[in-house]
């Protein structure tokens, strides 16, 4: 950080008004979500997570993904709540107005690192933070492995971009700290990021500045696992190996390997690769070929054949899923873009010709960005992370549009994190593609700040609209697309009967699911008994009351083979269940045994019907339905 900070801009009275609507805008949508909504799907395993360890003090007792490690941390919270509330109820409200708060303290330090830079106006830190406001991951608004590592990186740039060379130490503490909690929270993510923040370090400082970081960030790691260890008992390390191998055999890193998200990853990683070039050249890049020609008109020609290679290989590799042509279209934007800097030599006019491509393809640039948001806007059904990317990608195209020296440090360190840890996360998360927005969403809160601040110091026309109008496409395309629930226009009742969702409204849909169920919960029917709910509905744990008997919570049956093996392995280790409701029929068959052989006891059969209309309306919603006939299965009371 400077010494002196440089003189902060005066903001005008249009572009505060746009700012501030922005943020409340971004706010009140984060409010609404602590209310309104559930989703029945990912949101449900992550709470029967956080539950299970609440109750027990113990990890991967109903369920074997590695993620919940990151839940030590909230388990103080939930614990408090789980005294509190022993039936869980508000448990949903409880879990989404503490991450209302992890928001707002987030967003209270980004706005104290914005502030101590200097150089940006208010209204240009108020657009900073309406865009961190505005992005919540996959839309799903509960403490998951993506929405925390989303929080932890702001953290991570907050600190490393405010650091003070005469207190080293203490942002090595910090630094080392946070690390720690996102290494813990989304593996892949610490890791990738405490290797740039050591690189980074080594390069700047020494060799043992970044031993320094990397050794207490280790030990930091070893405390955690300590307390992890105390927390959960002598078998630790024999079940946190179990849930290892489990989450690396559920289609770990497979999702990328597929054409359209591996080629689009591919593209990704260079365009953040030639927007560290251009930032650091300070000026268009140079083609070497065809010097004879104008330079506008070499780059044309090159995009051209980019463009025509993109479309032939988007072909070939799916172009119609929409992945790959964003991807491609950012690239050649950003060719775009480095054809149209400002020429080396200033003092040389280029040629009217050569002003005129340049006119040409600046409105090709603005016409490529309005069409691409335009499509992520209208098109996927969710879609979060792809317009992160194009957001990131927009935001790059900018910086390297206009010249700019002064934060080249700043802006190609923020190129470099959401780059790299996009490029990871990406890589090896089963969503694919659209994990890469995690680490393009960290940074783009910081790259609307420098990049209004360069808008404004070129004069470019419109450049206070940049921050605000960013934001807002980003919050509308959250809105756009809820994940797995109806839309915020529609119609929405209250929860009622179930504890866990207190203070919780949605759909009619999922209203009359949870009325299906409810009665077999009647005068405690399934108090202290173990339930097994075999099929993909996370939520009927919580409607029903029971203690959950199972090794995966969200059983989708998609994964490998060697999964099954492994959850089957683990699922009656605990003694088998009292309760099995089957809502599907066609098990893997490591289960189908289990199944079979628990049948073999004498137990009680109830039917519950499912209509087809039903069954329809409730799949479009969650992607899951039900088979005709639900089965409920239970053997009866043990008395001690």
């Amino acid at each position: 950080m400077p010494s002196v900070p440089p003189p902060t801009p005066l903001s005008s009275r249009p572009a505060l008004v746009l700012a501030g609507l922005s943020l409340f805008a971004a706010a009140a949508w984060l409010v609404t979500r602590v209310w309104v909504g559930v989703d029945f799907t990912d949101e449900m395993q992550y709470y029967g997570q956080i539950a299970s360890l609440a109750r027990t003090g113990r990890f991967f007792q109903t369920d074997l993904f590695l993620q919940q490690l990151g839940y030590v941390f909230l388990h103080p919270f939930f614990k408090v709540h789980a005294l509190l509330f022993p039936d869980q109820d508000y448990l949903v409200l409880f879990g989404r107005l503490l991450l209302l708060a992890a928001y707002a303290g987030t967003g209270a330090l980004f706005w104290r690192a914005a502030t101590r830079l200097g150089g940006f106006s208010t209204a240009q830190k108020l657009a900073g933070l309406a865009a961190f406001a505005a992005w919540i991951p996959f839309q799903i608004f509960a403490f998951s492995y993506n929405t925390t590592a989303y929080l932890l990186i702001v953290l991570l740039l907050s600190v490393w971009l405010t650091r003070d060379p005469a207190r080293y130490t203490r942002y090595l503490v910090l630094t080392a700290g946070l690390l720690t909690l996102l290494t813990y929270t989304h593996p892949m993510a610490g890791l990738s990021l405490l290797a740039a923040a050591a690189v980074e370090t080594a390069v700047r400082r020494d060799l043992r500045t970044a031993a320094a970081l990397l050794g207490t960030t280790a030990l930091f790691g070893l405390v955690v696992l300590g307390l992890m260890f105390c927390l959960h008992g002598r078998d630790f390390f024999t079940d946190l190996l179990a849930g290892i191998n489990f989450t690396r055999s559920w289609s770990f890193g497979a999702a990328i390997m597929q054409p359209y998200h591996f080629s689009g990853w591919l593209i990704l990683i260079g365009l953040g690769a030639l927007a560290v070039l251009r930032l650091q050249l300070g000026r268009a890049c140079r083609l070497p070929l065809g010097q004879g020609s104008p330079a506008a008109l070499r780059w044309s020609a090159l995009v051209l054949l980019v463009a025509l290679g993109g479309m032939l290989l988007g072909r070939a590799l799916a172009w119609t899923m929409g992945y790959f042509a964003v991807c491609a279209l950012l690239g050649v934007l950003m060719l775009l873009a480095v054809s149209i800097g400002p020429p080396a030599d200033r003092s040389n006019p280029p040629p009217r010709h050569d002003a005129l491509l340049r006119r040409i393809m600046t409105g090709l640039v603005l016409g490529g960005i309005v069409i691409l948001l335009t499509m992520m806007l209208t098109t996927h059904a969710s879609v979060t992370g792809y317009f992160a990317i194009t957001v990131y990608g927009v935001l790059l195209l900018l910086l390297v549009m206009v010249a700019g020296s002064e934060d080249r440090p700043a802006t190609t360190g923020l190129v470099v994190v959401g780059t790299v840890g996009g490029a990871v996360v990406g890589f090896t998360s089963g969503n694919g593609l659209s994990s890469f927005g995690i680490g393009a969403a960290a940074v783009i809160p910081f790259l609307i700040l420098h990049c209004a601040r360069r808008l404004q110091q070129a004069g470019a026309p419109g450049a206070v609209l940049v921050g605000p109008g960013l934001a807002l496409l980003l919050l509308c395309n959250g809105i756009a697309t809820p994940y797995l629930e109806q839309s915020i226009r529609a119609d929405f009742h209250p929860v009622r009967g179930v504890p866990a969702f207190r203070g919780i409204w949605t759909s009619p849909e999922k209203i009359e699911a949870i009325e299906k169920f409810l009665p077999l919960t009647a005068h405690g029917a399934l108090r202290n008994r173990r339930v097994l709910v075999v099929g993909p509905h996370p939520w009927l744990y919580f409607v029903l009351g029971g203690e959950p008997a199972t090794s995966i919570l969200f059983m989708k049956f998609d994964g490998a083979a060697t999964v099954y093996e492994q959850a089957a392995a683990r699922l009656f280790r605990a003694g088998p269940p009292d309760v099995i409701v089957l809502t599907a029929v066609l098990l893997p068959p490591p289960f189908a045994a289990l199944y079979q052989g628990w049948a073999r006891e004498p137990h009680q059969t109830a039917t519950l019907p499912v209509s087809a209309d039903f069954n329809h309306r409730f799949q479009l919603q969650t992607n899951f339905g039900f088979n005709p006939e639900v089965y409920v299965l239970s053997r009866p009371p043990r008395h001690p």
